[in-house]
Formats: C-alpha cells, sequence, structure tokens
C-alpha cells in the first residue's frame, strides 16, 4: 500500500514539474521573440523605452497559446515612417492577423490589441511621442497546445 502512495506522490510532482516546464519554455519563447524585436536597428531619432514579452491568449479564441513581444518606443518620426522602416524586417516574423509586426501609436500602458487579457506596460506612454512595435506568433510545437494558459 504504501509503494501505491509513494507511485502517486512521484507520478503527481512529475505532472506538475511537466505544466510548470512547458509554461517556462513559452515564457522563454515570447522573450525570445520581444529579443528579436529589440535586435532591429532602431531608425533615427527613435529608442526603446520598454521591451515587453507575454504568453497567453491576448486575441483570438480556440486552443493553444500565443506569444507576444512589443516594444514600446519614443520617436519624432511619424506612424508612417516606422512602418516603412519595420517593413524591410519583417521577414524574418510569423504572419498574423495584424501582420508580421504591426507599428501602432501608443498611449497609456495598455496594449490596445489585447481583447482577452489585459496586458500593459510599466511606462505610460504619451500622445504623439509613443509607439508600440510588435508581433504575435503561434508556436508550432507541442508547447502551444498543452501550455494551459492557452486554453
Amino acid at each position: 500500500m504504501r509503494k501505491i502512495w509513494v507511485f502517486l506522490f512521484v507520478s503527481a510532482v512529475a505532472l506538475v514539474c511537466f505544466g510548470y516546464s512547458i509554461a517556462f519554455l513559452n515564457d522563454r519563447a515570447a522573450e525570445d521573440l520581444a529579443a528579436r524585436l529589440a535586435s532591429i536597428p532602431l531608425p533615427e531619432k527613435t529608442e526603446i523605452v520598454e521591451v515587453y514579452a507575454h504568453a497567453g491568449k491576448p486575441v483570438g479564441n480556440g486552443n493553444g497559446i500565443q506569444l507576444v513581444g512589443a516594444l514600446m518606443l519614443k520617436s519624432e518620426l511619424s506612424t508612417e515612417e516606422l512602418k516603412k522602416h519595420y517593413r524591410e524586417y519583417e521577414q524574418s516574423f510569423p504572419q498574423s492577423s495584424f501582420g508580421r509586426i504591426a507599428v501602432d501609436k501608443q498611449t497609456g500602458r495598455e496594449l490596445a490589441f489585447s481583447v482577452n487579457e489585459k496586458l500593459s506596460f510599466r511606462t505610460e506612454g504619451k500622445e504623439n511621442e509613443n509607439y508600440i512595435i510588435y508581433s504575435i506568433e503561434t508556436p508550432e510545437n507541442i508547447t502551444g497546445l498543452l501550455d494551459l494558459r492557452g486554453h
């Protein structure tokens, strides 16, 4: 009888550790996505204010996790000038309903594209000064389906 309890305990611990490892892997993948965005050379008169990464289900429905990498930028350039700059680099990012790399004005802290979860920067975005550059990726491996945050 004692062997059964030990087996059940070890199995439960293994299952919990497996769940945390899946979440950790997806969090790390989201951080890598944000780092790839941050590694793109900045246009002139532009600086990174904050880098943001998230693994969850910010948009859409269905099963599976989404990875978000986002940058808050301070720039003297217009939205169109920033879009033109980032268009040159978007081929290394996955296609999503927002495009490969999306560029928008950023006011306040909340990431406006997120409808299922409240995602926010730590820094307050100022009108006519701050922009958000982001990419959303869906992992094409088993970790994307096994992460409970995507259901």
